[in-house]
């Protein structure tokens, strides 16, 4: 009986740590980033160029609703909604800074975005029909 209590009084704040530590690991997060576009480049059926505030929200995808959400960004804060999307996410290596990976396009003075991947992410978003 001693043996049980003991193990109880053990093993209660392990599960209890664990189940904590678990829902602290996976929070619904949003990232975000200004990022100045100084080519022309597509995203959905929007040609950017310029600043633009890039938002993507966790919460969101885990609704399936669009995820990543692209704003103009006018004196220092958010502005319109220009193109929202639906990301695949890939895995990656952390980055340092923001990534984005770019394609050539049909025409030869617009890029394609094909991925972003924020700062201190180890997650990719990769861009539909791109």
């Amino acid at each position: 009986m001693r043996r049980i209590i003991l193990l109880l009084i053990i093993s209660l704040p392990l599960l209890f740590g664990f189940t904590v530590a678990q829902r602290s690991t996976d929070p619904a997060t949003k990232q975000d980033a200004v990022v100045d576009l100084t080519d022309k480049t597509k995203v959905g059926g929007e040609i950017l160029l310029g600043k633009f505030y890039f938002e993507h929200d966790d919460s969101r995808m885990a609704r399936g609703e669009p995820c990543m959400y692209i704003y103009s960004y006018e004196g220092g804060k958010q502005g319109k909604l220009i193109v929202s999307f639906h990301c695949t996410p890939v895995e990656r290596p952390k980055a340092r800074d923001v990534i984005l990976s770019l394609a050539m396009s049909d025409n030869p003075d617009v890029f394609l975005l094909k991925e972003i991947q924020f700062k201190g992410s180890t997650k990719g978003h990769l861009v539909p029909g791109s």
